[in-house]
């Protein structure tokens, strides 16, 4: 049995309110992105022990759309800036061995970002079995996918799932939630579409934020300021209309009847 851990003062602070929303679109992203290049250097996680002050470790969980982690991939990759992008096996709103979307992750991996693994416990403990059992398989499942080394893994929702592990090394990938991390790095998310814990664009100003751990999750970085309930909204409209138009396309380009009444 795993012990469940909870990481300092991670657990202890609270969102912030709705106004932060208007932090989330691309213009802003792009000026986190040469605030935090002015002021860091960026380490892997294989590096997170090692990598001399200043520096930051920039990471996206994708939950919901890997168009927009290439839309952020190429920002990152005009900036300088080397990400990891954590890729779910059993989201919603995607799937890894699709074609249209592997090809998209494979565009990631191109413009010189890591990869991945965004793991989900609850899939497996809703089905009475060991997450710790399979963790070692998904990595497999992306690394065959991608024919990229899988070096970091990342839990979904960590703060609701039983299964929590302190350890910095599970199953030969570094856990970016494990205690190592967590203790050198000052960590900063935007669950949710708010900031948790603080404002990245104030952690970066900070002076005595030598070490800084940055997530976000793509989907909510978008052209223009929308809730984050229309983000997600946006999201899985597109990725309707886009199967829609595949099915168009492919009757189209092979002569078969496509009826619509």
């Amino acid at each position: 049995m795993l012990a469940r851990t909870k990481l300092g003062s991670m657990t202890a602070r609270r969102l912030r309110g709705p106004e932060s929303v208007v932090d989330f679109t691309e213009k802003a992203y792009r000026k986190l992105l040469a605030s935090a290049t002015d002021r860091y250097s960026f380490a892997r996680f294989t590096e997170h022990a090692t990598a001399p002050a200043p520096c930051a470790i920039w990471r996206h969980d994708v939950d919901v759309s890997p168009q927009r982690a290439l839309a952020l991939a190429r920002m990152e990759n005009e900036a300088g800036v080397p990400a990891t992008y954590f890729f779910h096996l059993h989201g919603d709103f995607y799937n890894l061995l699709e074609t249209e979307v592997a090809r998209v992750i494979d565009t990631v991996l191109e413009l010189g970002h890591s990869l991945g693994l965004h793991f989900d416990p609850h899939h497996y403990a809703a089905r009475g079995a060991d997450p710790l059992a399979h963790l070692d398989f998904e990595r497999q499942v992306l690394e065959r996918q991608f024919g990229q080394r899988v070096e970091a893994f990342s839990i979904h929702n960590p703060t609701v799932t039983e299964w929590v592990d302190g350890r910095d090394e599970i199953a030969g990938m570094v856990n970016a939630g494990g205690l190592g991390i967590a203790s050198r790095y000052t960590y900063c998310s935007d669950s949710n579409g708010l900031w948790r814990y603080s404002r990245l664009q104030d952690l970066i100003a900070d002076a005595q934020v030598d070490r800084l751990h940055a997530l976000t999750h793509p989907e909510w970085w978008t052209p223009e300021t929308m809730p984050p309930r229309a983000r997600i909204a946006r999201a899985a409209h597109g990725r309707a209309a886009a199967a829609e138009r595949r099915y168009d396309e492919f009757l189209a380009r092979h002569g078969r009847p496509n009826v619509r009444q």
